[in-house]
């Protein structure tokens, strides 16, 4: 595989002997910090040519030729004002800049922001200048104040073990991948590629942090530590996707935006009609889970910041026209607590994207992209011969099972993705608030050959696969489904939110109440939460319980 080579070469894990006596060059640093390691290997032309490399993912805090960085180091536990930056990259010099009325900086930091230079300057001393490695893999639990005592398991384990014994992760086997559950048990379902996206994660987590060791040993964190969290985010990234996948996302969605004039609910939350998947995952594993409105799972908060993949509500001017967001206004406190413990930032709207988030979502870009493809020659839609003609290149050979392949393929893009995240380390510790972008999307700066050849089979799947006549009749059905199943749940909550007494509903309302099985409304909940639960209730149905409801609600008797 090509390096980059305007990077110079990265060295692996196994020629750490060759490299032990190149010992990187020690930075210059102030009487109280210590001895500190060099954050990073220098590119051979310079540090400015690594600006040029990293256009998505932020421009703030970018090294100028000859100026070297401010660095110190914290180690864990080591008792510190944690808001105030552990590593800063401000070059020297640029602070009395600044004191003299010096203003480009300050107005490419305000042109990101989108906000006005008074504001920015006020900001700019509220972002962290790297992220606090050591506090962003904290071992501490939602809500609490210090890490727990657990010796058989470490925390990232526990919270695995968690995830694997809650009930919304069970339910995924019951849940749309891509294609409508088939008879076919070999084609996968939402649990299958949750447990294949977290074992990539798992090893991508191990090997890229491995990469960066000298940066994550003076924090106190290990490369198994790295693999454990991006695993347990992987293994909740999908955890509050709806029935019938994201068919179903749009399908609540348009349902809502219908019911809520419809029934005249004038105080409704403003983002009440928005739903994403990922939102309702945050919704879960911190509150409606578990210890029900009381933290949910108790995840560290190294794994609740590691699975926000987009860092803001829907309201947001990120969020795509009310989709990819991951908090909604009922879980804003929630989101709001843990970006100050990770990032010691008061303002959640500047949270920054976690270092393992971007190596969750290229496991799952990995993971997804393959198996889509290997799911669709089991299901006749793509031949045996046209995988290997779209895998063979990304495997490096086109020989071999499509199995082998497979795994071959998703192998090589894992050391690719270790190697992108490595050679971007810098602009992901920058902490800014994160503005788009994917680790796999430089896949070809980093080997033409592989890149070309992974954009193609994402192609394909697009082309050939996600829209495949099969699956586009499944979502017109999920549509119908979706919407006569809220038209019962959404007013059943409405009414209840108005008596808070099941005994004083209407019949049908007070029977929809048993249908919200996990979710049933408690008369003490405010208002919003009230509704909320009828959106809970109908995304946490697996696709044949939706079926079923939805065909009764009709008259039409059918096995569940």
């Amino acid at each position: 595989m090509a390096r980059l080579h305007h990077l110079g070469p990265l060295p692996r894990r196994d020629e750490a002997d060759r490299h032990e006596e190149q010992k990187p060059p020690q930075r210059p640093r102030g009487p109280a910090q210590g001895k500190a390691r060099h954050p990073r290997r220098r590119c051979p032309a310079g540090d400015a040519d690594m600006n040029h490399l990293q256009p998505r993912l932020g421009k703030a805090h970018r090294l100028e030729p000859g100026k070297p960085p401010v660095v110190r180091t914290m180690r864990r536990g080591e008792e510190e004002d944690h808001a105030q930056p552990v590593l800063s990259l401000t070059p020297q010099g640029d602070k009395e800049k600044e004191a003299h009325g010096a203003r480009p900086q300050m107005t490419a930091f305000c042109r990101q922001l989108g906000v006005g230079l008074a504001r920015a300057a006020r900001l700019r001393h509220t972002l962290p200048a790297m992220l606090d490695l050591a506090r962003a893999f904290s071992r501490v639990r939602f809500g609490e104040t210090a890490p727990r005592d657990e010796p058989h398991r470490d925390a990232f384990q526990r919270d695995q073990d968690r995830i694997t014994y809650a009930r919304p992760f069970r339910r995924l086997q019951a849940k749309t991948q891509v294609h409508p559950l088939p008879h076919d048990s070999h084609v996968r379902n939402r649990l299958v590629h949750t447990l294949e996206v977290a074992s990539v994660g798992r090893s991508l987590g191990v090997l890229a942090a491995g990469r960066i060791e000298h940066l994550l040993e003076p924090a106190g964190i290990t490369p198994q530590e790295v693999g454990a969290v991006v695993r347990a985010a992987c293994m909740v990234h999908d955890i509050g996707n709806p029935t019938f996948g994201h068919a179903g996302e749009e399908a609540i969605a348009a349902a809502l935006a219908r019911l809520i004039p419809e029934h005249r609910v004038n105080d409704a939350p403003a983002d009440l009609a928005h739903f994403d998947g990922n939102a309702q995952g945050f919704r879960i594993v911190t509150k409606i889970d578990m210890h029900r409105m009381d933290r949910g799972l108790r995840l560290t908060y190294a794994t609740l910041g590691a699975m926000l993949k987009y860092p803001w509500g829907a309201l947001d001017e990120r969020s795509r026209r009310g989709t990819k967001f991951c908090v909604f206004a009922t879980e804003a406190q929630a989101f709001a607590d843990v970006v100050r413990h990770l990032y010691g930032l008061d303002d959640p709207a500047l949270a920054p994207r976690h270092p393992a988030t971007w190596l969750m979502e290229a496991a799952d870009d990995i993971a997804y992209t393959i198996a889509d493809l290997e799911d669709a020659v089991d299901l006749g839609i793509v031949s045996a011969r046209e995988f290997v003609e779209l895998v063979g290149p990304i495997a490096g050979r086109r020989d071999g099972s499509v199995a082998s392949l497979r795994g071959q393929a998703i192998g090589r893009l894992i050391d690719a993705a270790a190697e992108l995240f490595a050679a971007r380390i810098d602009e992901i510790l920058a902490g800014e608030p994160y503005r788009g972008g994917a680790l796999l999307d430089d896949l070809a700066a980093l080997d033409a050959t592989l890149g070309e050849a992974f954009h193609a089979a994402r192609r394909t799947n697009e082309t050939r696969v996600y829209g495949h006549d099969r699956k586009v009749g499944f979502e017109l059905a999920a549509d119908e489904i979706i919407d006569t199943v809220l038209d019962l749940l959404f007013p059943a909550a409405l009414a209840f939110a108005e008596t808070r007494d099941a005994e004083k509903l209407p019949r049908r309302y007070r029977q929809a109440l048993a249908i919200f099985g996990d979710y049933r409304p408690d008369p003490a909940w405010p208002r919003e939460e009230i509704l909320r639960s009828a959106i809970d209730a109908t995304a946490g149905m697996t696709d044949p319980y939706a079926t079923f409801i939805a065909a009764r609600l009709r008259g039409i008797d059918v096995p569940l």
